[in-house]
């Protein structure tokens, strides 16, 4: 059995079953991981993009299609974080994390190997419902693990490596299919997500004792509360506006040819 750990204070050591650190050697060891696994894990939404012209190509799909590749995933990562994001709470952070890491893992090689547009949409609504179990439980371990002298610049860390995704995945992305099948994103970023799972369980926490003897509806409950709060409607609703437009906008350039990735055989 694990030793139980106790929330992080400012100034007073962490433990895990294996080892004590100080708040600040444990902020050291996640961030890195944390930044690189928010990057991967939002990134595989504007992954796609500049495959485009070679997914097109062997495929024989119009554009219309194409931009599925990108609804599909948006669709699924939506409801990721809805399902997933109380399910940390109640399983534990670290769990949910490093699980949705390796299944992640697994649906995203599918999706490089997929045969087809269709069968690659089906497969990327359910990478993107994987993928959206990541970031909820990421900044809940923040929110709740991490010391508070260093919870803001941890929180902000991650925050801006899920908008720099935007354009890393992207520049990545283009890198690789300008020498390797456009197959070879997938493949590689699955491989990376296996990777940084294993990072994940060995630099963060044991799981702290969760309140599982509740029914698992009191995990859900809180969900419609915060649709009632009337101050945060407009800003989900900028929020949930601007990522379409980036989205858009990337995906028009690619889709036009003002961008042009030549196919790979």
């Amino acid at each position: 059995m694990a030793t139980p750990t106790i929330p992080a204070v400012a100034g007073a050591p962490v433990r895990s079953s294996s080892r004590e650190l100080s708040p600040g050697a444990h902020t050291g060891r996640i961030l890195p991981v944390f930044v690189l696994s928010a990057l991967l894990a939002t990134g595989q939404m504007y992954v796609p993009i500049p495959l485009f012209t070679a997914m097109r190509a062997e495929w024989q799909v119009g554009s219309g299609v194409m931009t599925w590749i990108i609804s599909a995933f948006a669709f699924g990562y939506a409801g990721g974080f809805v399902l997933f994001g109380p399910l940390s709470d109640r399983y534990g952070h670290r769990k949910v994390l490093v699980t949705g890491m390796l299944v992640a893992a697994v649906v995203t090689l599918l999706t490089g190997l997929a045969g087809s547009a269709p069968m690659a949409v089906a497969l990327r609504i359910v990478q993107g419902l994987v993928v959206g179990s990541i970031p909820p439980a990421l900044m809940a371990y923040v929110a709740t693990r991490v010391a508070p002298a260093h919870r803001a610049v941890v929180t902000m860390s991650v925050a801006t490596s899920f908008l720099a995704a935007t354009v890393v995945a992207q520049i990545v992305s283009q890198s690789l299919v300008a020498s390797f099948p456009w197959r070879a994103v997938f493949l590689g970023s699955a491989m990376i997500f296996v990777v940084l799972a294993a990072a994940l369980r060995a630099v963060m926490l044991d799981d702290a004792p969760t309140g599982r003897d509740r029914p698992l509806r009191h995990s859900y409950a809180a969900i419609p509360a915060v649709l009632r709060i009337r101050p945060l409607l407009p800003m989900l609703g900028a929020g949930a506006l601007s990522m379409a437009v980036m989205v858009g906008v990337y995906t028009g350039i690619e889709l036009v040819g003002i961008v042009h990735v030549p196919p790979n055989c």
